[in-house]
């Protein structure tokens, strides 16, 4: 971030067509009908397990700025299906990113996963 602090976001999307989607099912009210679905209990649950694992790589000895919140730094609901999304097609359990899938439909991961989220592969 411009002031030094890390980006809390560790996936990407990177598929223009499921970003679009995905945003189309945002702008029709996703994010309260899953928040709605599953619970804000369930999703600060899952926020502090995406908080544990990034936090986890980073040094013990870093002294610097530290990224807070979980899923793309969200502390409370939902603030961003994509990356919800993006966290479980890399194999996280994420039930956001789970409940977008199902609205999705099967055509989202057609091309493989890795065609569909950034995860700093060699070939990049």
């Amino acid at each position: 971030m411009p002031d030094g602090t890390p980006m809390p976001t560790r996936h990407w999307l990177v598929d223009a067509d499921v970003n679009r989607r995905i945003g189309t099912l945002e702008a029709s009210g996703g994010v309260n009908e899953v928040e709605a679905e599953l619970g804000l209990d369930r999703i600060a649950a899952i926020h502090a397990e995406a908080a544990v694992e990034r936090n986890t790589q980073i040094a013990a000895d870093h002294e610097g700025p530290r990224p807070s919140g979980g899923v793309g730094g969200t502390r409370v609901g939902v603030k961003c299906l994509h990356a919800h999304y993006a966290r479980y097609l890399a194999g996280h359990v994420d039930d956001v990113g789970e409940w977008v899938h199902s609205r999705l439909g099967s055509s989202a991961r057609s091309g493989g996963s890795e065609q569909l989220y950034g995860a700093g592969r060699d070939d990049d």
